[in-house]
């Protein structure tokens, strides 16, 4: 199945299950899978160290605080959300035929149906009102459209962040490559095996088949009814008090799926950083889009904030060894499939400027900076935007 910039979660789920599950054979993971594990294993010492224990019994409340956002917050994180449930036309703009992640954090996502009384609206995205609106009738056909380069820059890209994002999941849960999303009782899940010349991260004992970091945090075991049965529950699971899942679709496909780190926000910032990265003018602008998407996942109560964290911190290293990393270029041995996103990039950038830039009818920079691509934008460059992105680097 190939990813495009556009799909639905659902579909780049079973591409990732797919994968692990043909790895499961040997559970044996590739060198840029085990690079990402060792680049977030001082995660497994969280609960033995005093600033570990202190980081995880924060980790918790300001989730709780996030939960419990305004309706207007609660409505852009289930707009957010309810992307990945389908990139059928109920979700998508006028006269758009495919729509993902990438137009959502470019360009915002049309209101959608009302659900306990929140309704999931995104009206404008990182790229502001004019030019995001152009990004997304350019990325509507996907690899057959105006911004063809684009979208096979952002489908690489997800290639090698996803699939170590999936591994990341499973391994620090219960040290497996892959647990199937349905769940049998009894079954053992296979460990996953390091590649020749590399290790895998332990720390006392972990990971293991019966505890984990967050499970021996909050107090619970995947033995338990209503826990991940493979470790690593998420918030709305160990605290089910404390959490309003106030739109039942987010829950969907994640109660065996474990919490550390986010897939999504891992989706979200290797889109955004991207997209930025595409569109200079925009830059600040994306990334603190993509940071609200990943936050969003937090408010929607399906994950803490130490995932959006891992979540973030895994797709910079991903995007920064795939860009400058001889290693990773060309080099299906390291990464699993051949990409050369150095490349890529290039292509994908003349095209996508010289696309914004004829349908604006000026260049780039004037559009970016007009007062119509300003109106009603929040994510203008300002002193308070600037404060609410380095808040969510660490949150506390």
């Amino acid at each position: 199945m190939r990813l495009t910039g556009h799909v639905s979660i659902i579909a780049l789920a079973a591409a990732s299950i797919l994968g692990s599950e043909a790895r499961a054979q040997t559970a044996r993971i590739t060198p840029a899978n085990a690079n990402v594990l060792n680049l977030l294993s001082p995660y497994l010492s969280l609960n033995a160290t005093v600033v570990g224990i202190a980081t995880l019994q924060s980790n918790l409340d300001p989730t709780v605080a996030l939960n419990g956002s305004s309706a207007s917050r609660r409505g852009l994180a289930a707009s957010d959300m309810n992307l990945f449930v389908t990139a059928g036309a109920a979700y998508s703009p006028a006269g758009l035929t495919g729509y993902g992640a990438g137009a959502n954090l470019a360009g915002g996502l049309a209101d959608q149906a009302t659900s306990n009384g929140i309704t999931p609206r995104q009206p404008i995205g990182g790229y502001g009102p004019v030019l995001g609106a152009i990004y997304q009738r350019g990325v509507a056909s996907g690899s057959k459209g105006p911004l063809a380069s684009v979208d096979t820059l952002l489908t690489s890209a997800f290639a090698i962040s996803g699939g170590d994002s999936a591994i990341a999941k499973n391994y620090f849960a219960n040290g497996a490559a892959n647990n199937s999303s349905t769940y049998v009782p009894g079954a053992i899940p296979v460990p996953a095996v390091a590649p020749t010349g590399y290790s895998l991260p332990t720390y006392n004992g972990l990971p293991n088949t019966t505890n984990s970091v967050y499970d021996l945090a909050y107090g619970v075991t995947n033995r338990q009814g209503g826990q991940n049965p493979y470790g690593s529950s998420r918030p709305y699971q160990v605290a089910p008090s404390r959490i309003t899942i106030y739109n039942p679709l987010a829950t969907i496909g994640v109660d065996t799926n474990s919490s550390f780190p986010s897939g999504h926000t891992a989706y979200g910032f290797t889109y955004g950083t991207l997209l930025a990265m595409l569109v200079p003018q925009q830059y600040q602008s994306m990334l603190l889009r993509a940071s609200e998407y990943g936050e969003s996942r937090s408010v929607l109560g399906v994950h803490y904030v130490l995932d959006v964290i891992g979540g973030r911190v895994q797709s910079y290293y991903d995007l920064a060894q795939a860009f400058t990393n001889p290693a990773y270029i060309d080099n299906a041995a390291v990464t699993g499939t051949a990409i050369n996103l150095p490349t890529q990039f290039v292509k994908a950038q003349t095209q996508l400027q010289a696309y914004l830039a004829a349908q604006c009818g000026n260049t780039v920079a004037a559009c970016a900076g007009s007062a119509a691509n300003a109106a009603s934008n929040p994510y203008v460059p300002s002193a308070a935007n600037q404060a609410a992105y380095q808040s969510r680097l660490t949150y506390g």
